[in-house]
């Protein structure tokens, strides 16, 4: 047999890198390096052991960053028209790389280009990155310039508007203020050198015209200027006519000034001659009336008079002032009066024909007694001259004397019950005055059957009306119970009587009686019912005393069943029970029973409620206990320390819940079987028989090796489990033929059902490159 030469195959060369190798027999040795701009990672130099290269294949990265070719200059500019930013706009510079590759050109820093800079110096950043993470930067600088003028002074009166303040194309316009004249230019402009197109404009006081003091008046020292006042009086005894005061204004665009309001006059003063009063007179009219408009002219002097018959109270003579006003009030004649508090209306009588707190001279009042009263004839009185302007009666006032009646006496069986006179009680066994009303009454058991119940004294000093008659016909009194309510029994729609309102009493004037239940709803009855059926029921009882009088009351007894509302039973459950429903209410004493469904279980409340009665609203029912709540029996999910469970989460399940239990890759049940669909039963167990993952795939033993061996002594031999990995090794000279190496699958079978084996090599090596 020839000797085989081990070789090894050509390694790789690495992109953008290059390789020397004698040859590949064993032991050759093969370099590797790269190219400029490129660095080597792995092995430099790889030894042939007769089948394999050493270290490890090389490989070139590219270390070199890109390079820009049009990286853009500073830029310098100035700001645009009334505004203190200017638009810029800059190319995007290009970049190549070593690699060959375009690469990637991206702004890292400052604003875009195009957009609006302020003033200031800005720093913009672009920024190349190749295909190996190698970057370059490109920076520059834009700077804006602000261009702008001077402030515009401030002035006295004038008004500068600048929207856009003092920048490069900006515009002020001037305006003078009320009592400012505007001389020059109206607006101005910056230019772009930074100057004012031409002067300021200037604004000038204005003054008003001189003004002169009225005839008989004054004119107080003032200015002339805008805004000044001045102000006119006139002498004494005289008024101001026209405006007191007046203003220097200035309408807008005016060179000079106008005064407000109109030249003042001065007139003499007057007073104005009022009416006279009553009996009021002047003493001449000559010299209170020479103007002729029922005016007189400041300093005249006025007399008065009263006429017969009045009192003058005040000054004879009035003197006009130098307001305008009198300097004395007028005169007042008072006419003579008689005070009416000197003639009192008589007690128990009236004053007529006269009214108010006093009566003039020579009129009459009436005196007269009320009706009922004595005298009835009526007497005059007249007011008369008493001196000094004083009035006096002609007499006093007169007395009235009351009219009586003889005390009321009481009739047979009766008495006087009260006797009362406008509102107020006075004694029944003395004589009563008129208009007095006395009330006759009878006693218990007896009827005014005739006559009068009240009489009344009238001003004749009679009673009207006619003598009582008392006659006993009024039938008993009853005290009638109240109305009775009653609760049916549990379980039951009628409720037992148990009377406890009776006996039933009457009392007349005879003495006392016992009522008698006649009438039960309507019927008449002459036995008493133990029990009554739901609802209300009127009872009538009767009384009838020795003189045949019979008297009834009524009253009702209500029967009322407690119901409880209509039981609320649980999902997954029913209720049983005598008189339990689940569509209508239940009686008290009702008792519900639940029960839940197959596969579910109580898991909280009462296993039975009974309807009670509620002590605060005795009419309302109320279920006892708690509602129960059914859950879902639960079934446990058991562990499998070689096995899963899909399709259900947690460690418990739901009655009727399926889940998927399966077995790790590599093991099954000892049925064989690799998953099964199970289901949580009603008694908490699984459906079906249990499910293990107990057993252990395994592959059958593999054909031993003719110059080789497998790594593991294992592999030749029966039992091998799942994911048992064989490798061939053959032995020097020889090589493999067929697969390896083979993996145990889930399946029990090899990954690979060929037979490897080792045979030998070819003699012939390979060309070095």
């Amino acid at each position: 047999m020839l000797d085989t030469v081990r070789t090894c195959s050509p390694p790789p060369t690495p992109s953008h890198g290059s390789r020397s190798c004698p040859h590949y027999n064993y032991g050759a040795t093969c370099s590797f390096s790269c190219n400029s701009g490129y660095s080597l990672s792995g092995s430099s130099t790889r030894v042939c052991d007769g089948s394999s290269w050493s270290g490890t294949a090389p490989s070139c990265s590219d270390t070199q960053s890109p390079t820009f070719s049009n990286c853009p200059s500073n830029i310098v500019t100035t700001n645009a028209n009334r505004t203190s930013s200017a638009v810029v706009s800059y190319p995007t510079p290009s970049a190549s790389d070593n690699s060959g590759s375009t690469p990637s050109v991206n702004k890292t820093g400052g604003q875009n280009s195009g957009t609006s800079f302020s003033a200031g110096v800005h720093s913009i950043t672009f920024r190349a990155t190749d295909g190996s993470g190698n970057y370059r930067n490109c920076t520059f600088s834009i700077t804006v310039n602000v261009v702008s003028c001077s402030e515009v002074p401030s002035q006295a009166g004038r008004t500068a508007s600048c929207p856009h303040g003092n920048l490069k194309g900006a515009t002020c316009s001037f305006s003078c203020g009320i009592g400012y004249h505007l001389s020059g230019p109206t607006s101005v402009s910056c230019d772009s050198d930074g100057d004012w197109s031409e002067g300021f404009a200037n604004c000038n006081a204005v003054t008003c015209p001189q003004l002169s003091a009225p005839s008989s008046g004054s004119l107080a020292s003032c200015s002339r200027s805008h805004g000044s006042t001045c102000t006119f009086s006139c002498d004494t005894g005289h008024e101001l006519v026209g405006s007191a005061s007046r203003q220097c204004s200035h309408v807008s665009g005016q060179s000079s000034g106008f005064w407000s309001g109109s030249q003042p006059a001065c007139r003499i003063t007057t007073c104005a001659l009022p009416a006279v009063g009553t009996g009021l007179s002047f003493v001449s009219r000559s010299t209170c009336g020479a103007n002729g408009d029922n005016t007189v002219n400041y300093g005249s002097v006025c007399q008065y008079a009263c006429n017969s018959g009045y009192h003058l109270s005040g000054v004879t003579l009035r003197t006009c002032g130098a307001s305008g006003s009198w300097l004395q009030a007028l005169p007042v004649c008072n006419a003579i009066t008689c005070a009416l508090s000197d003639l009192p209306v008589p007690t128990n009588g009236v004053r007529t024909g006269c009214t108010g707190s006093s009566v003039a001279y020579g009129d009459t009042c009436t005196l007269s007694c009320n009706r009922g009263y004595s005298p009835t004839t009526q007497t005059v009185r007249t007011c008369q001259d008493g001196g000094q302007g004083r009035g006096v009666w002609s007499d006093g006032t007169i007395s009235c004397s009351t009219i009586t009646c003889s005390p009321l006496s009481p009739p047979s069986h009766g008495r006087v019950l009260a006797c009362s006179r406008g509102g107020t009680s006075v004694p029944a066994n003395h004589r009563q005055s008129f208009d007095t009303q006395c009330f006759i009454g009878c006693n218990s058991g007896y009827t005014l059957s005739a006559g009068s119940s009240s009489r009344t004294c009238l001003v004749s000093g009679q009673w009207d009306g006619q003598n009582a008659v008392c006659t006993d016909v009024t039938p008993p009194s009853l005290q009638c119970p109240s109305d009775v309510i009653a609760y049916a029994e549990p379980t039951q729609i009628t409720a037992s009587l148990t009377f406890s309102w009776e006996p039933v009493q009457a009392s007349d004037a005879s003495g006392q009686y016992t009522a008698v239940l006649s009438s039960v709803d309507g019927q008449a009855s002459n036995s008493k019912p133990t029990s009554l059926t739901e609802g209300t029921h009127p009872l009538i009882y009767t009384a009838t005393d020795s003189s045949g009088n019979s008297a009834t009351c009524s009253f009702d007894v209500t029967v009322r069943v407690v119901r409880c509302p209509i039981i609320d039973v649980p999902a997954h459950a029913s209720v049983s029970g005598s008189g339990c429903s689940t569509s209508s209410t239940s009686v008290r004493g009702t008792t519900c029973v639940f029960s839940c469904d197959s596969g579910y279980e109580r898991s909280s409340g009462s296993n039975s409620r009974i309807c009670l009665q509620d002590t605060s609203v005795p009419s309302q029912g109320y279920w006892g206990g708690t509602k129960p709540q059914c859950t879902a029996i639960q079934c446990v999910i058991s562990s499998d320390p070689h096995g899963s469970v899909s399709g259900c989460s947690g460690p418990t399940v739901t009655y009727r819940e399926t889940c998927v239990f399966i077995c790790d890759v590599g093991f099954r049940t000892p049925a064989g079987e690799s998953r099964r669909t199970r289901s949580c039963q009603a008694d908490r167990s699984w459906s079906g028989q249990p499910f293990e993952c107990s057993v252990q795939v395994t592959c059958p033993a593999l054909q031993p090796l003719t110059n080789g061996v497998y790594h593991l002594p294992t592999c030749t031999s029966a039992g091998n489990v799942y994911g048992t990995v064989c490798n061939v090794n053959c032995d020097g000279g020889y090589e493999l033929s067929g697969p390896s190496p083979v993996q145990c699958l889930d399946s029990g079978l090899w990954s690979d059902s060929r037979s490897a084996s080792c045979t030998g090599k070819n003699i012939l090596g390979h060309e070095p490159d």
